[in-house]
């Protein structure tokens, strides 16, 4: 009797996140002076566009405009609130009276925070920097407070026909403007046709706030029209660059549309080949249009102002202070750098899954060299009755009266095993290493030894004409340096799943990360990158950053890693393994026998699959042993290194079937897909296994043969979603044998026993369920019993 007791925690622990700034390396913590300009920059342009845009006046004397900017701007809407008032202040100087748009932005500032606040949590601006709401909300606050902002005038002022109308069109001019800023402002909109028409609106109400604008003779209006035409054309795209010319030049009216339309489209076009040149192409075209439509004195009214913006243009540009052309083609580079990460990744991948396979292979060979060894000697039993035999022939045959003890010593157990095993290690015997082992003087121990060792040589000769197993050894050899080979080959690629890239992308950027590239690859498992400016000097930490990742891709991820690729920020996570297990078994020989014969082993691969698998040899003893370790040690090297179950147990299947005597075994295999939460039983002649849920017990079954009997492997499938707290028992014919035999009694039996003694610990049952098995039986064979629990790990 030998009882074994295991007990194992396998998966991945939950990842640790850590929040300290020492993730980051040392070279991305360092000051960017041109990074934090361009922070202070966009500031300075929220508040100039709070001022200009909350003094534009449409007609009827209404100024919806900053307001619905107020309205659109995910972040930084207090500094245009502050721009606004102002030029609440400066009109009223001026002996204008808007401050009831000042107050109502205020309102629609305070009530998007607020209902933030109602909707996602106080901490929601700690975590994202930023206002949450959605771009419906947005336009629906800001026309509900327009209108009732519009409506108390009217009331204090007194109807008219003129205050109504207005009050219609700062409502539906509020609705038409947030809703559109929403796109321009929004990174995740960025590259929609959505995002054209936020930039066709923005570019419309900036050229419309600065026209009332000049200093003596010098227009603000055409200098901001003219600088914000040339801008969109340095980004590449001449349609996009000439639509914006176009609306800015109908916001200044007169011939601008057409002269500002033909300078986007020129700028458009002359971007790809330098920024310089595509200013001073967008100028010459500019003169000429105006001196077409305008004559002499439109150009010498507009060419200071046209020369002006494209000198502060082109300074900018130089400065690295805006986006062109070519800062896109760097971010290409960035696409590239992204491609080239993919590659390297794809190539590890494909080195360790070949290599995995290579010495999985190489350990295999060498298993199965030892036991074809093993298989290829004759069997001891056969070969010691063959001896007996011989023995016998020259005792009856011999003239002499002697006193010789030859049939009753070969009769005892240990000389028999001695002699089979001396003829099993050497293959012959001589005289005297016969009489040394049999204490026997016989006058014909020569003759009788001779032909012992013929016998032994004639039956090992025809266990290696039969055997077959040499071979398989030396396939698995040849497929070990295949796969060695191939390791430097292959194409295994990580796919991009563009639908969930681009649904993080927006998530990321909603958050206020705004990376100029996020890529998520991987079918079962994620492998996430994002590049960019934005990864360093994110205002998000490692942890939200990660909680964003999980939630957008419903994929649970480790811990966010920085790094520098090839100069640029990079930020990779990985997905991890959602469940984990623990086990525990126990196992009780057949009574009367050494060594149990079953055999109970569990492996996990690198792809996130938890295997245990329980093989049952035919019989009990050391040859049960043997067959079932034999199974147990080919099915943990094939599986570990990734490879399908139901191939693996194909080659098993045709690896036992090839042996001339019976040699076949119960397989139990269960398959635990650590990323999804699904299991899988594989019977292969089996006897059920058992799912304990919440001390609900279900039970699975099958109708299969073992392996090692029919040509195609005999095998049925159950799948299932696992829970968290999922126990699986599996067990061995000894344990289900009992089992059976006290449900005969009482159907009801295992079910009431799991209710009456579960437990928690998982060792503890393993030692009551083999106990009540034993006690039931009379270890007619041997027993094994397994007990996996399920842990589903849950982020706080």
């Amino acid at each position: 009797m030998t009882e074994e007791k295991t007990k194992e925690r396998v998966g991945t622990d939950k990842a640790v996140l850590h929040e300290q700034s020492s993730m980051i390396p040392h070279e991305m913590q360092a000051e960017d002076w041109l990074y934090h300009f361009r922070k202070w920059y966009e500031l300075l342009l929220v508040a100039f566009a709070g001022f200009f845009f909350g003094g534009t006046s449409l007609p009827l004397a209404v100024y919806p405009l900053g307001c619905a900017l107020v309205a659109a701007l995910p972040k930084h809407s207090l500094i245009a609130l502050l721009g606004i008032w102002l030029r609440c202040f400066y009109e009223l100087a001026k002996g204008e009276n808007i401050t009831m748009y000042g107050a109502c932005a205020t309102a629609i500032l305070i009530c998007r925070v607020v209902l933030c606040m109602l909707l996602y949590g106080k901490d929601i601006f700690k975590r994202v920097h930023r206002l949450h709401d959605t771009v419906f909300m947005r336009v629906l606050l800001c026309v509900a407070l327009m209108l009732t902002f519009s409506l108390v005038d009217i009331l204090r002022e007194g109807i008219t026909l003129s205050l109504a109308l207005g009050m219609m069109l700062s409502a539906i001019a509020a609705a038409a403007f947030s809703f559109l800023y929403c796109f321009f402002f929004e990174e995740e909109h960025k590259g929609s046709p959505a995002f054209e028409a936020g930039l066709g609106a923005v570019a419309f109400s900036a050229a419309l706030a600065f026209a009332p604008f000049a200093i003596g003779e010098f227009s603000l209006g055409i200098t901001a029209a003219f600088a914000i035409t040339l801008y969109v054309g340095y980004l590449g795209s001449p349609t996009r660059s000439s639509a914006v010319g176009l609306l800015c030049g109908l916001a200044l009216g007169g011939y601008f549309a057409p002269v500002l339309a033909l300078a986007g489209l020129i700028a458009g076009i002359f971007s790809e080949v330098h920024a310089i040149l595509s200013g001073v192409a967008a100028v010459l075209v500019s003169v000429c249009g105006t001196l077409y439509f305008g004559g002499a004195n439109g150009v010498l009214t507009m060419l200071p102002e046209v020369l002006f913006s494209a000198f502060m243009m082109t300074i900018l540009v130089c400065l690295g202070l805006l986006q062109t052309e070519h800062t896109k083609k760097e971010e290409n580079q960035e696409d590239a750098a992204i491609g080239e990460m993919l590659t390297r990744r794809r190539d590890a991948e494909r080195e360790r899954r070949m290599n995995s396979i290579s010495n999985s292979m190489n350990a295999l060979s060498g298993v199965i060299r030892g036991f074809s060894e093993k298989f290829r000697r004759p069997e001891p039993k056969k070969l010691t009755e063959k001896c007996k035999a011989i023995w016998e022939t020259h005792c009856k045959n011999c003239p002499n009266e002697c006193t010789c003890r030859g049939l009753s010593e070969l009769e005892t157990e240990r000389i028999s095993n001695k002699l089979a095993s001396r003829l099993m290690s050497t293959g012959k015997i001589d005289r005297e290493r016969l009489y040394e082992i049999t204490k026997i003087r016989c006058p014909d121990l020569d003759t009788i030894a001779a032909q012992i060792s013929a016998l032994s040589a004639h039956m090992l000769e025809e266990a290696i004409r039969e055997d077959k197993t040499r071979v398989f050894a030396m396939d698995y050899e040849a497929m070990a340096q295949m796969f060695a080979d191939a390791a430097a080959e292959g194409d295994m690629r990580l796919t991009v799943d563009k639908i969930l890239s681009d649904r993080l992308r927006r998530a990321l950027a909603k958050a206020g990360f705004h990376a100029e590239n996020v890529v998520v690859c991987g079918d079962r498992k994620k492998f996430i990158i994002a590049t960019g400016e934005g990864v360093t000097h994110s205002s998000l930490s490692p942890s939200d950053i990660h909680a964003i990742c999980e939630e957008a891709c419903g994929v649970r991820f480790s811990a966010p890693a920085f790094m520098l690729e090839k100069g640029n920020s990079a930020l990779t996570l990985e997905s991890v393994p959602l469940f984990s297990v623990e086990t525990a078994s126990r196992q009780l020989a057949k009574k009367g026998e050494n060594v149990c014969g079953d055999s109970i082993s569990s492996v996990q691969n690198y792809d996130g699959y938890y295997y245990t698998f329980l093989c049952d040899g035919m019989g009990s003893g050391e040859d049960a042993a043997l067959t079932s370790h034999l199974c147990s040690i080919f099915l943990e090297k094939m599986l570990s290194c990734g490879n399908k179950k139901a191939i693996t147990l194909e080659m098993l299947n045709h690896f036992l079937t090839s042996r001339t005597t019976e040699c076949f075994a119960t397989v139990d295999l269960v398959e635990i897909d650590l990323v999804l939460g699904v299991a899988s039983f594989l019977k292969s002649g089996a006897v059920p296994s058992y799912v304990v849920r919440n001390r609900h017990l279900y039970k699975i079954a099958s109708g299969t043969f073992p392996i090692g009997i029919l040509p195609e492997v005999s095998v049925e499938v159950t799948e299932f979603e696992l829970c968290d707290g999922d126990v699986i028992l599996i067990c061995s014919d000894g344990v289900s044998s009992d089992i059976e035999t006290q449900e005969n009694e009482n159907p009801q039996w295992f079910v009431d026993f799991i209710s009456r003694e579960w437990t928690d610990d998982l060792d503890a049952m393993a030692e009551k369920i083999i106990h009540a098995a034993s006690s039931a039986g009379e270890k007619a064979d041997d027993m094994t019993v397994e007990l996996i629990r399920v842990h589903k790990h849950i982020e706080d």
